[in-house]
């Protein structure tokens, strides 16, 4: 799910957790949206590509 505000780091470590995120597919290649950068300050953004084994 995709936050509007930043994150505060003051309030200590973010841990996500394996549903946490948006999931989307784009056609064999799955994309999960971990932190978005406007939650960062614009410093960076995390995703996650899940490949099956």
């Amino acid at each position: 799910m995709r936050s509007e505000s930043r994150f505060d780091a003051a309030q200590g470590p973010r841990i996500l957790g394996p549903r946490d995120g948006k999931t989307v597919d784009l056609g064999g290649c799955g994309v999960r949206f971990m932190v978005w950068g406007e939650e960062s300050g614009g410093g960076f953004s995390l995703v996650e590509h899940p490949i099956p084994p």
